[in-house]
């Protein structure tokens, strides 16, 4: 069909939380399927990049292209009766994003994923990221594999010392963990504050998520892998939560870099915070705390498509998993179970003998 005409440009100053909203979370406008490739192209700038890390390394570039790229999901999606399913979207000006699983109409949770979105002045999308998790899990095999490859900087880390400082977004915790922390001596402590005690960490390489700031610290631990720098590439303005895609640096010269994408969920409380002034004088005053309550890991796959997905894909078009994958709950319950620990999350108390219970 004919390529849909842009629409107008944003009235005032671009609102990508609620053009996310509008776009992808919208089955009560445009049916099972949750979303239009028509909707989504007509909001695009003509320039627009597209990178779905599931289907290839290349992006898909300009709004026509995109349209085909689209519409033929549109197209296989409607005809085996699968729809997307916005599970948390976060706020955010200029770039936002969103966690998603694939479902059908038994209510069914297939394929995880999530998708970064940004927007130029006009309020039109200019750039997407979107990954879907591996289906072969490889967990704490990728932490070894990348501890052998990776190249330990010649000096030991210095402390984080004066540096340290008081996020007041969830965007801004993001940049000051990643662009600023990360490489301190004392990263891991200084992450660990801003973890809220009952977080939820769904790394996608691993079966079930890592429950509780214990066993996230445990997690963080195996991954604090000298020489190998996370390196953040576009992060979104949100104020109560935060997606931002990044690449993995191993520290060695023409080592490819995987890509990925995250996911950021705070809270924010009032509290008493530390502010440092032009003195270096530090001082409480009144102000919000922020603390990570979720976070989802999405790394790229090295073959695209992943050859699972293909098959999967092809068994069960749906869903795109060989069987339904557990709700969020369940998984969170299995996981306390596995870790023989009682858990509570913004879902509830997550006790073991819950899972069978909790839909």
């Amino acid at each position: 069909s004919a390529l849909p005409p842009m629409v107008p440009p944003a009235a005032g100053e671009p609102d990508a939380g609620a053009l996310v909203t509008r776009l992808w979370d919208s089955c009560a406008v445009t049916g099972r399927l949750c979303w239009s490739a028509r909707d989504i192209v007509a909001a695009c700038a003509e320039n627009v990049e597209w990178e779905d890390l599931s289907h290839s390394s290349e992006p898909v570039v300009g709004r026509a292209a995109v349209f085909a790229h689209l519409a033929e999901r549109q197209r296989r999606d409607e005809a085996c009766g699968s729809r997307l399913v916005v599970e948390r979207a976060c706020d955010g000006r200029t770039a936002a994003g969103f966690t998603w699983h694939r479902s059908n109409d038994g209510g069914d949770v297939g394929l995880r994923g999530t998708t970064f979105v940004e927007v130029d002045g006009d309020g039109r999308v200019v750039y997407v990221r979107e990954i879907a998790e591996p289906l072969f899990k490889p967990g704490g095999g990728t932490a070894r594999l990348l501890r052998a490859v990776a190249k330990p900087p010649a000096a030991p880390p210095a402390p984080l010392g004066d540096a340290r400082r008081q996020p007041t977004s969830a965007s801004d915790l993001v940049a000051y963990l990643w662009l600023e922390v990360q490489g301190a001596a004392d990263f891991r402590a200084e992450a660990a504050r801003y973890f809220d005690k009952d977080i939820v960490y769904q790394d996608l390489n691993f079966d079930l998520p890592f429950v509780g700031l214990e066993h996230v610290a445990s997690f963080l631990e195996e991954f604090d892998i000298p020489g190998l720098t996370f390196v953040p590439d576009r992060i979104s303005d949100g104020e109560e939560s935060c997606c931002f895609t990044w690449e993995v640096d191993l520290g060695v010269e023409g080592a490819a870099r995987v890509k990925g994408v995250s996911f950021y969920e705070c809270e924010s409380t009032p509290g008493t915070i530390e502010r440092r002034g032009d003195d270096g004088v530090v001082s409480q005053v009144k102000g919000k705390e922020v603390r990570v309550t979720y976070v989802r890991d999405i790394p790229e796959s090295t073959l695209k498509p992943p050859p699972l997905q293909a098959l999967a894909a092809a068994i069960k078009p749906d869903l795109r998993t060989f069987k339904p994958l557990l709700r969020e709950q369940q998984a969170v319950a299995e996981s306390c179970s596995v870790n023989a620990m009682a858990c509570r999350t913004s879902t509830g108390d997550m006790r073991p003998d819950d899972k069978k219970s909790r839909g």
